[in-house]
């Protein structure tokens, strides 16, 4: 992968790529007023304004420094990028849902792949420890507790419509402090389940959201996977991404029924997400 980067400059905006690309197409959904150059996806995503309406355009195709290497040469591989992308616009239309950001349309432009979303007044929770970071942990519980059971019906509903969540973690939430609510931006790596595991999907994503299945090859990926995935969001929302009790927020109950959802055997989990939510909410 290039070692180099290059800035370059929108409306006063810039961002960082490892060579130069020409975006003078941006133009055509408005003004770019901020850019997302840190996603570790391969795409660079710009917000930018028109006619007094925010989008969100997420875009495929330029040396960013953070692209997806090839495996097996370790290049950088742009057109790897781009298929994820355009493979990825389907699941927006089919998981269309409150809680995930609202898709509008894409299409091949400036030599790569435009996805285009309505914009959000949010902002993520990640790095962990940033001031967004700690800003959204100190948010009082009964706010926090309801941005977990959004972001865990929005799962039941991906699992009802036969997708299983892959690579979903910190970077995959947003929250609106104006409206209290909170956003899934990024479901490009979820696929059909069950999904059979060539490629260790574990090798992406964050460490803290990862079940055992998903660092083995040939296994199955599935709905009992994302019942790992939520256990572990409760950890990462209501005990800093710590898995003792002592770190715990809520009652013993729930830290009970969370730390189930991550047991390492897939028999010792709740059958489906549905049921990880009912004990949740009886515990509450």
């Amino acid at each position: 992968m290039a070692n180099n980067t290059h800035i370059q400059w929108v409306n006063g905006i810039s961002y960082r790529l490892n060579a130069p690309f020409d975006f003078s197409f941006l133009s055509k959904y408005g003004k770019v007023f901020k850019a997302f150059d840190g996603q570790g996806s391969g795409n660079i995503a710009f917000g930018v304004e028109k006619d007094n309406k925010r989008y969100f355009v997420k875009f495929a195709g330029a040396p960013k420094p953070n692209y997806i290497a090839n495996r097996d040469s370790g290049e950088v591989d742009a057109a790897q990028a781009i298929k994820l992308l355009e493979s990825a616009v389907s699941m927006y239309k089919t998981l269309a849902h409150p809680t995930l950001i609202k898709f509008i349309t894409a299409e091949e432009i400036g030599g790569g792949y435009a996805a285009i979303f309505e914009y959000e007044n949010a902002v993520g929770i990640e790095p962990k420890d940033s001031p967004d970071y700690l800003r959204f942990m100190q948010m009082p519980i009964i706010h926090k507790m309801k941005a977990f059971e959004d972001i865990v019906e929005f799962h039941i509903h991906v699992a009802q419509k036969g997708y299983v969540a892959l690579d979903f973690y910190d970077g995959s939430i947003l929250y609106d402090y104006d409206k209290e609510k909170v956003i899934v931006c990024d479901i490009d790596l979820y696929q059909k389940s069950p999904f059979v595991n060539v490629e260790k999907m574990g090798l992406i994503g964050s460490v803290r959201y990862v079940s055992p299945e998903e660092y083995i090859e040939d296994e199955t990926l599935d709905e009992i996977t994302n019942v790992y995935t939520m256990g572990a969001t409760a950890f990462a929302l209501f005990a800093y991404g710590e898995r003792s009790q002592e770190k715990w927020l809520l009652n013993k109950e729930l830290y009970e029924i969370a730390t189930k959802a991550v047991s390492k055997e897939r028999e010792n989990r709740h059958p489906s997400i549905l049921q990880f939510l009912a004990e949740w909410r009886a515990a509450k």
